[in-house]
């Protein structure tokens, strides 16, 4: 029988070669059965085998929802980066900043700031999808904040 953390080893293995079946894996985990130092890789894989590869933003934001319900009382700030950026691509405004105030009090790192890594994050996953220049414009406007 197959575990979940091994699903989530096989998906991470073959999602960039057969994003469907990495898909497919990731759809059969069972968040309360893996172990909570996986959350974070789970979480990861979620925006960007169903979101990023996929386009299927709503469920991805529906699974990142039900991780942090299993991650309570205080999910880790990681997940809450991973659910807002799921948030903000889905077009969630109002939920991806409630999002972000979690993750900046998980963080400690402030909202503005945490705004700006949620936008990143965002961008990151939505450039290979788009055309170069719109990618570009977005990434820019992404990094301008951060002083880099």
């Amino acid at each position: 029988m197959t575990t979940d953390t091994e699903r989530l080893d096989q998906a991470n293995a073959c999602h960039d070669d057969d994003p469907a079946r990495g898909a497919e894996l990731l759809r059969a985990i069972d968040d309360s059965q893996l172990p909570s130092d996986r959350w974070p890789g789970y979480a990861f894989l979620l925006n960007h085998v169903l979101g990023e590869k996929l386009g299927l933003w709503d469920e991805t934001l529906q699974r990142q929802q039900a991780l942090l319900k299993i991650a309570r009382p205080a999910p880790a700030a990681v997940l809450w980066r991973q659910a807002a950026t799921a948030a903000r691509v889905a077009g969630a405004t109002d939920l991806a900043n409630q999002m972000i105030q979690a993750f900046a009090d998980a963080s400690g790192a402030g909202v503005e700031r945490s705004a700006e890594v949620v936008q990143l994050s965002a961008a990151m996953f939505q450039a290979p999808g788009q055309a170069a220049a719109v990618a570009g414009e977005q990434a820019l406007a992404a990094l301008a904040p951060l002083n880099l």
